[in-house]
């Protein structure tokens, strides 16, 4: 009897310092994530100052608490270093597209799944009739943007050269006051030394074929152009509708709800035109250099040559 009230005791003290032990831990992650001053906090890994109800830190990408999974929104406790239910691990995802660490399912750099229920949602973003009739208008758009730009240069070209056709037929029709004096004063010299007085000859004019055909040409090109932005405009009006109409499931954590956006963001295509300085020419004796340093006299100015290359990013982003 003795031996077993002993053992019970025994028992009941591990139990008791258990208990106060993991009490001192809770008592420490308080403390550690307590917000400092209306409602913002400090980052455990960087030390910004961020909201307190942030879950991941803006700066730096860590995670901000230790009592919830940032994959799944499941439970955690501060010392777990994996999730209990979907496997994500306390130390976060390095994404092997990018190389950027991770504390959730999709990269926030590049956007690539990084574990099972990133994959799980992009199977369902297969299937979603909404987010494939959003990837095909995508694409249309993109396509309209293109031929709209053309078909406006290609108006602005047309109209440009008919400027110039109209201002080089005026020239070349009419002769100035001055001109014409000129050729009178030709003509009375020519006869009073007895001799033949030819015709001036005038300048032909340019057939009106071609201004004429221009300007029809000018003419049915509007029209398309005015289409193409309407259907255009439509577009846009038909991807925010489609926009509306993603929702995730309201009962779902946090985390879920984000994949589920993640997974329906559509690819778009950056074109930037980059302009680099390759020479520079000075004032002072007019030489190529490769800075304005290498100059005699730097002093005097100069220009910069610049080489010009198409730089194309791909993103993902929400339209």
């Amino acid at each position: 009897m003795q031996d077993d009230s002993r053992q019970q005791q025994t028992g009941n003290t591990s139990l008791n310092r258990t208990r106060e032990r993991e009490a001192q831990q809770r008592e420490r992650a308080r403390v550690q994530y307590r917000p400092l001053f209306g409602g913002s906090m400090e980052c455990p890994n960087c030390h910004e100052e961020v909201s307190a109800r942030y879950e991941i830190c803006p700066h730096c990408g860590h995670p901000l608490h230790t009592g919830t999974c940032t994959y799944c929104g499941a439970p955690m406790d501060a010392d777990d270093l994996f999730c209990g239910e979907c496997g994500g691990s306390r130390k976060g995802v390095t994404c092997p597209q990018c190389g950027v660490l991770n504390f959730r399912s999709f990269c926030r750099n590049c956007n690539a799944p990084l574990d099972e229920l990133a994959q799980q949602e992009l199977e369902r973003a297969k299937h979603d009739p909404v987010f494939g009739r959003m990837l095909t208008l995508a694409k249309r758009l993109a396509e309209l943007e293109d031929q709209i730009q053309q078909a406006a240069a290609g108006k602005a070209e047309e109209q440009e050269m008919q400027e110039e056709r109209v201002a080089d037929f005026t020239q070349m029709a009419e002769l100035t006051e001055e001109e014409k004096a000129l050729a009178e004063e030709y003509r009375r010299m020519m006869a009073t030394m007895g001799m033949s007085v030819p015709e001036v000859p005038k300048p032909e004019a340019p057939k009106a074929a071609q201004p004429v055909e221009r300007k029809k040409r000018a003419t049915i090109e509007a029209p398309d152009l005015s289409a193409l932005q309407e259907e255009y405009r439509q577009g846009l009006q038909e991807m925010a509708e489609l926009m509306s109409q993603l929702q995730p499931d309201p009962a779902a954590p946090p985390q879920i709800q984000r994949n589920y956006y993640s997974a329906r963001k559509l690819p778009v295509i950056h074109t930037e035109v980059v302009q680099d300085p390759v020479e520079w020419v000075c004032n002072f004796c007019g030489c190529h250099h490769r800075q304005p340093s290498e100059c005699a006299e730097p002093d005097l100015g100069g220009t910069w040559i610049y080489t010009s290359h198409v730089v194309t990013t791909k993103t993902y982003e929400y339209q």
